[in-house]
C-alpha cells in the first residue's frame, strides 16, 4: 500500500514538472507571436505610409513650394497622427541615385524631425509655406520633372521607433538614440524611391 502511494506521488510530481516545462514553452510561443505580430504590423504600416508619401512627392506637387509639407502630411495621414507620435522619429526627403540610395550630399537631403510642440505643424523645421516655410537645403524647385533634362529620383526614408510590450524575449526597445546621431542609430527605417512624373518634354 505504501509502495502504491509512493508511485502515485512520484507520478504526480512528474506531471507537475512536465506541465511547468510545457507551460513555459507555450507562454514563450504566445509572447513571441504577439511581439512579432505587432512589430510586423508596425513595419507594414510604416512601409505603406512611406510609399504613399513618396508617390505624393513624385507627382504634380513634387516640384512646387508645397512639396515637402505635402509629402510629410501624406505620411502622417497614412499612419494617423495619434499613432505617428509614438512611432515616427524623423524623415528624410532626398535625391536618390539609380540604386535608390542617398548620395551622401547634404545639399540634396531635407531632414525633418517629428515634433508635436507646434499644433499647426508637426515637423521641425516646418516646411509649410503657411507657417515658417523653413525647409531643408534641397529646394523642391530643383527637382527635375523634364524628360529632356532627366527626371529626378526622389527618396523618402522614415526612421521609426519600436517599444516591445514585454522584456520576455530579451530585446531592447528601439529609441533612435533621441536624434543624437545622423543618421539616427538604434532605429528601424523604411525607404520608398520613385522617379518624378514628367511634367514637360
Amino acid at each position: 500500500m505504501k509502495l502504491l502511494r509512493r508511485l502515485r506521488g512520484s507520478e504526480s510530481g512528474a506531471a507537475l514538472v512536465e506541465m511547468a516545462i510545457v507551460s513555459m514553452i507555450l507562454f514563450t510561443m504566445i509572447f513571441g507571436i504577439v511581439e512579432y505580430g505587432l512589430a510586423f504590423s508596425k513595419r507594414l504600416t510604416v512601409a505603406n505610409a512611406t510609399e504613399t508619401a513618396a508617390r505624393v512627392g513624385s507627382g504634380v506637387v513634387g516640384s512646387t513650394v508645397n512639396a515637402d509639407i505635402a509629402i510629410l502630411s501624406a505620411l502622417e495621414g497614412a499612419i494617423n497622427s495619434g499613432v505617428a507620435q509614438d512611432i515616427i522619429h524623423e524623415v528624410w526627403i532626398y535625391e536618390a541615385d539609380v540604386d535608390g540610395n542617398w548620395t551622401g550630399n547634404t545639399d540634396t537631403r531635407n531632414r525633418y524631425l517629428f515634433d508635436l510642440t507646434d499644433p499647426n505643424c508637426h515637423w521641425s523645421p516646418c516646411p509649410d509655406p503657411a507657417e515658417s516655410g523653413v525647409a531643408g537645403p534641397w529646394d523642391p524647385g530643383l527637382r527635375s520633372t523634364s524628360l529632356s533634362s532627366g527626371l529626378t529620383i526622389i527618396g523618402v526614408r522614415v526612421f521609426f521607433e519600436h517599444e516591445w510590450i514585454t522584456s520576455f524575449l530579451g530585446y531592447d526597445d528601439l529609441d533612435c538614440n533621441d536624434g543624437s546621431s545622423d543618421p539616427p542609430s538604434d532605429c528601424w527605417a523604411d525607404t520608398a524611391v520613385m522617379r518624378m512624373e514628367p511634367q514637360s518634354e
